[in-house]
């Protein structure tokens, strides 16, 4: 596939050929269908897969027992979700601060079945 990308810093344009790797034979989809799976799957990656490793260290996790790994996925999977749903109008790493400075409060929201953060002052 062929992409064209514009570089905001650097003003620049620039030309691409990328290759993927898929269970699916070429012939299978049009060009417009490879590109909007390629698209959707870098929407999760970006949207989700990002968040747990930038904000919660995923990446950093040395084990390679898989139950370990799948219940920390889990544990990351459950903090995010409540980190959102908590406060949806404020930056997620500015809640972690937040709760890491008021033990208390994270606590409270853990025991919840209604979890929300009164707004930043």
């Amino acid at each position: 596939m062929r992409s064209l990308s514009y570089n905001k810093k650097t003003r620049k344009t620039s030309r691409q050929t990328r290759r993927y790797i898929s269970s699916l034979k070429p012939h299978e989809r049009t060009h417009a269908q490879w590109e909007s799976l390629v698209r959707g799957h870098w929407a999760v990656e970006n949207k989700t897969h990002w968040r747990r490793d930038a904000l919660l260290g995923e990446d950093r996790i040395r084990s390679r027992n898989p139950r370990v790994v799948t219940a920390l996925a889990l544990i990351a999977n459950a903090a995010l979700f409540v980190l959102l749903h908590a406060a949806p109008f404020d930056p997620v790493p500015e809640t972690i601060e937040r709760l890491a400075r008021h033990p208390s409060m994270a606590l409270a929201l853990i025991r919840s079945n209604k979890p929300r953060l009164k707004p930043k002052e």
